[in-house]
């Protein structure tokens, strides 16, 4: 962002470098050790950085010193996937086998998905959000079409294997690869029954 460039440690520190010199923008000595360690990226929003920890927090720092602002939000259980932001909304797979959706200043999520019992295993991937719809792999091997404001299903997809990265949107085609090497293009804009056909399959 700007001119720095903010990424997450093992060591559970976020640290922001100079993007043309790599130099610390931040003194090291007073970056705050937010988890035991950090796998996910750090994702900003104007002045600030939301990062998820496999502690079950996510925390919001400032942009410009790194210093811990006001709000956190903690979970049971703790997220496995690198945060997304939707309007002012926080979408992010945890280790409980749910999606979340967490509006920013708030203490409870606004959803979590499924809205029963939990999929079938992690959402390890970042989601990604197109017209008001999250669409979301999961290491069960379905791809889910849900409605942003309210966590509601429209539809999944069964690849047959974990999808282990993150969906990307080309216009208004939808591409997803699993762990197999299956990529399958869906369109989405034409009619998308109950019956969910990829466009194309690349094998």
């Amino acid at each position: 962002s700007e001119d720095a460039l903010y990424l997450a440690s093992s060591n559970g520190r976020v640290y922001s470098l100079d993007k043309g010199t790599g130099d610390d923008n931040w003194n090291r000595e007073d970056i705050p050790v937010l988890a035991g360690k950090l796998w996910t990226s750090p994702v900003i929003v104007g002045d600030t950085l939301y990062v998820s920890t496999f502690d079950s927090h996510i925390y919001a720092l400032s942009a410009e010193t790194g210093e811990l602002l006001d709000w956190s939000f903690e979970s049971q259980a703790g997220f496995a996937s690198s945060p997304v932001i939707y309007e002012d909304t926080i979408l992010l797979g945890s280790f409980d086998r749910h999606l979340y959706a967490v509006k920013i200043g708030s203490d409870v999520p606004m959803w979590k998905f499924p809205q029963g019992e939990p999929a079938g295993n992690w959402f390890w991937a970042s989601p990604i959000v197109n017209e008001g719809i999250v669409y979301a792999g999961c290491l069960d091997g379905r791809l889910y079409a849900i409605k942003a404001e309210t966590g509601e299903k429209l539809w999944e997809f069964d690849a047959g294997d974990p999808i282990v990265s993150s969906p990307v949107l080309m216009d208004s085609l939808l591409v997803v690869t699993d762990e197999s090497g299956t990529v399958c293009v869906f369109d989405l804009g034409g009619e998308i029954g109950d019956e969910v056909v990829p466009l194309k399959t690349i094998s």
